[in-house]
């Protein structure tokens, strides 16, 4: 069912369950939660420890989000806007599914020969734009399950594996009017009998008796914002491993510390319109592969740590791939980097510490073409930086 965002509720429920059979730990946990709107149902499985160095876990969640404030009732306030003419001569053979858009359009002009070309096109005309107060909850499923490996023979060292796995339905979005219009005639769903209101999307365009958008201050034929979309699904591999041994049986006083951890993104499908949608991951700003390396020695007197991000590939397109560069575009893809924070403190008698830290010690910006920082690949705009600090602990 939904529940209300009008009930500001905050409430737990936990109930835990732990079984010690023939030497196997289990671990059953059920929970639910809600606060401010949202609410969240899951169960938590860690079972099965079959030797004392490999334990199991697992976890599957049911959550559901209430639209924000914001996003239903957001005063709907008046815009001038343009309306896209997807069905011109230059645009109706275009589209992610070109075949569909041209089926579309010819009922929409066998209805309303004069709906090309638009007016709205070239001159603005009165939309509104705001929250929507018929926003249906988000709901999502997610579950993980993995594996814990503390080697007895390697004392202080663990080594975990987890795979996620994440898919949400009616996700909240803000939909632009080029998007609008675009998801009207790119649409697989389009009733060609009332091509003016074919699906929601076209809905949000209201037309007058020949096709065109209407264009009355008082009441505006375009309305845009917040929308419910079709889903977004995800799943990705984790990887983590942590150790720390002291450094007394090499002479040295202290401990070293050294963690990692590996991100591996294997699919992201995020469809809010329904209308061809493209998997994201590997592409510029969602890469498949991240992870950080962190190294740290401290003792009672001083430390230092450091820590190494990598990033990897992203493509900047799955379609029309070649190299750099290529006949279609400039660039294909944008190479995999590292970047590198370090920092170093010192304890002094008195209860204070001095603390050095340097963030991007390699002064990685972005990828340099011909002399020149490719602005799409732009990591960090500061650049190098340093940053000193005095403590005092009373």
């Amino acid at each position: 069912g939904q529940f209300s965002p009008a009930k500001w509720e905050i409430f737990t429920y936990a109930a835990i369950w732990q079984l010690l059979l023939d030497g196997v730990l289990a671990t059953l946990s059920a929970f639910a939660a809600a606060a401010v709107g949202a609410l969240v149902l899951g169960f938590v499985l860690a079972i099965g420890r079959p030797i004392e160095d490999v334990e199991f876990r697992g976890n599957f969640t049911r959550s559901f989000r209430a639209p924000a404030i914001v996003e239903l009732y957001a005063p709907q306030t008046n815009v001038f806007t343009t309306v896209p003419d997807i069905c011109s001569t230059a645009n109706i053979n275009s589209g992610p599914v070109p075949a569909t858009r041209k089926a579309n359009c010819d009922a929409f002009l066998a209805k309303y020969p004069t709906g090309t070309p638009l007016a709205a096109a070239s001159a603005t005309v009165p939309g509104l734009s705001g929250g929507n107060p018929n926003l249906r909850n988000e709901a999502a499923d997610s579950f993980t399950y993995g594996v814990i490996i503390k080697p007895r023979f390697i004392p202080n060292l663990a080594i975990s594996v987890d795979y996620i796995n994440v898919k949400i339905k009616d996700p909240i979005s803000s939909l632009t009017v080029a998007t609008i219009a675009q998801s009207c005639f790119d649409n697989p769903v389009f009733d060609k009998t009332d091509p003016a209101n074919g699906n929601n999307f076209c809905s949000l365009i209201r037309r007058d008796a020949n096709g065109q958008v209407i264009a009355d201050a008082s009441n505006p034929g375009v309305i845009s914002g917040y929308v419910n979309g079709q889903q977004i699904k995800m799943d990705a591999i984790q990887a983590t491993v942590d150790y720390t041994t002291k450094l007394d049986g090499i002479g040295l006083p202290g401990k070293f510390e050294v963690g990692g951890d590996l991100f591996f993104l294997r699919n992201r499908l995020v469809d809010i319109t329904g209308i061809a949608p493209v998997q994201s991951e590997g592409l510029l700003g969602d890469p498949k592969w991240q992870g950080q390396l962190r190294l740290r020695y401290s003792n009672d007197v001083w430390g230092m740590s450091s820590n190494i991000n990598y990033v990897g590939t992203q493509a900047i397109s799955y379609t029309n791939r070649g190299g750099n560069p290529n006949d279609t575009r400039e660039f294909d893809h944008f190479d995999p980097y590292a970047t590198v924070d370090a920092s170093i403190w010192f304890d002094t008698t008195d209860d204070f510490r001095l603390s050095l830290s340097v963030t991007n010690l390699f002064n990685r910006v972005g990828q340099e073409y011909y002399g020149y920082i490719i602005p799409a690949s732009i990591n960090d705009a500061l650049g190098r930086r340093f940053t000193a600090s005095v403590r005092k602990r009373f």
